[in-house]
């Protein structure tokens, strides 16, 4: 299938019925100890960015190309998890020293691993559009370039919305995130952004962005952080209709 012609609502069942059972089989092989559960928690991890990345597309008014392009790329910008060398870490109980975060990183955004995702998603690869690959290959990225090999300083909006959404998700989410525990509080999303305002004022996120994120949240979405995926049933209500 063609990445542009597959509907939303067929990608997210491609996701649940094909790629994440593909991750709970890897739990017979004894690689993981508890594939169920993490395939859960990356099927929750990734709704939630897409529904925050498809309102943010329509709270300034976007396209509906462009909604469809944020709504995507906030599904499958994971999908380089399900590469085998990095399962049995990001989704082990232990906690990662830091060059075991390094590794999984890494891997997860490689050319390799993101073309098997895909795959298992029945796209076809060379379908893929160029911000679609950016998405999942640079969703840790820092404008100083930390956490990849080498700087991308002029990316599209939609990555940058991307990388401080997915970062916002696993703030707030209170599951696992890269082998440990996230820290609950009162108000997650308020930690959230008190967090990633640390990384503007280094300069690592776009401080216009970061803002323009941040009003969308604070605004029209519910104050615990806990952003859950309605927009999906109403977009597969409009599909059975």
């Amino acid at each position: 299938m063609s990445f542009n012609k597959v509907s939303l609502p067929n990608m997210v069942g491609m996701f649940r019925y094909e790629f994440l059972p593909y991750l709970m089989q890897l739990e017979r092989t004894g690689l993981i100890r508890n594939a169920i559960r993490a395939a859960f928690e990356l099927d929750s991890h990734c709704m939630r960015v897409l529904s925050m990345m498809r309102h943010f597309a329509e709270q300034h008014s976007m396209t509906r190309a462009e909604i469809e392009m944020f709504s995507k790329a906030g599904l499958v910008h994971d999908v380089g998890k399900i590469d085998a060398r990095i399962v049995p870490l990001w989704a082990s109980s232990k906690v990662l020293s830091g060059e075991e975060r390094r590794k999984v990183r890494e891997i997860h955004i490689s050319e390799e691993s993101t073309e098997r995702g895909i795959e298992l998603l029945g796209i076809d690869p060379e379908s893929v559009p160029e911000e679609a690959w950016w998405a999942m290959r640079l969703h840790h990225i820092r404008k100083d370039g930390s956490g990849y090999p080498r700087e991308y300083p002029e990316l599209p909006e939609m990555i940058w919305v991307l990388v401080i959404l997915d970062a916002v998700e696993a703030m707030t989410s209170g599951v696992r995130f890269l082998g440990r525990e996230t820290k609950q509080h009162i108000n997650p999303l308020l930690h959230a952004y008190e967090e990633l305002q640390g990384e503007v004022s280094v300069g690592k996120l776009p401080v216009e962005l970061v803002r323009r994120v941040f009003e969308v949240l604070f605004n029209t979405q519910p104050k615990t952080g806990s952003v859950l995926p309605v927009i999906l049933g109403e977009l597969l209500k409009e599909e059975r209709n």
